[in-house]
């Protein structure tokens, strides 16, 4: 599932240099003012607060937005989202010999948990 939505996930800012030139670029048509202001923050524990029905719902617009024929590769949207709650649903882990279910977010360290925050956040900005 992840091969199908890493090509859909793009940075904002490859590097710094990139994010100077883009910078640049804002000023030199006047987007950039002495009043600018500028906001840094940091999600902490993001993988697993994000809200299920909200990633799902970015990469559905995600997904509509960049997809050729509704398809990504050989899958339908309709696909990719059935696959992609089943893979937030059916997610167990083991803590000092008892089994539990994750009932919220994506588990940490997951490449699918990774794209999906990556999208959800871009879908929230």
């Amino acid at each position: 599932l992840i091969c199908f939505l890493i090509d859909l996930r793009t940075p904002t800012y490859i590097s710094g240099t990139a994010l100077i030139r883009q910078l640049e670029n804002y000023r030199n048509i006047d987007c950039l003012q002495s009043t600018t202001l500028f906001l840094i923050f940091d999600s902490t524990d993001l993988y697993t607060m994000i809200p299920r029905d909200g990633a799902l719902n970015a990469l559905a617009r995600l997904l509509n937005k960049y997809s050729k024929n509704r398809k990504n590769g050989n899958l339908s949207i309709e696909r990719i989202l059935q696959l992609t709650r089943m893979a937030l649903e059916a997610n167990y882990f083991a803590y000092t010999g008892n089994y539990y279910k994750q009932i919220r977010g994506g588990a940490m360290g997951s490449p699918l948990t990774m794209v999906l925050a990556n999208i959800y956040m871009l879908d929230w900005k």
